[in-house]
């Protein structure tokens, strides 16, 4: 029982937090490698789907731009 406790508080202080859309839109690099490791599937949380989101609306805002100056 003790053991259990001790894990799941380990597991608990090693996990990071969720990042969001924002986070990963205002850091690039950190996407580009949270990307490359769901891609290699050793990553597999909420921080792939964040990191697509903001890529995507990274795409977005630069294909806005593109229409307004055509």
């Amino acid at each position: 029982m003790r053991y259990t406790l001790l894990l799941s508080l380990l597991l608990a202080a090693c996990t990071q937090p969720t990042r969001s859309v924002d986070w990963f839109a205002a850091h690039p690099e950190e996407t580009n490698r949270v990307l490359v490791r769901c891609e290699r599937q050793r990553l597999t949380d909420a921080d792939c789907e964040a990191a697509r989101d903001a890529v995507r609306r990274k795409q977005d805002e630069r294909l806005k731009l593109f229409r307004k100056g055509a």
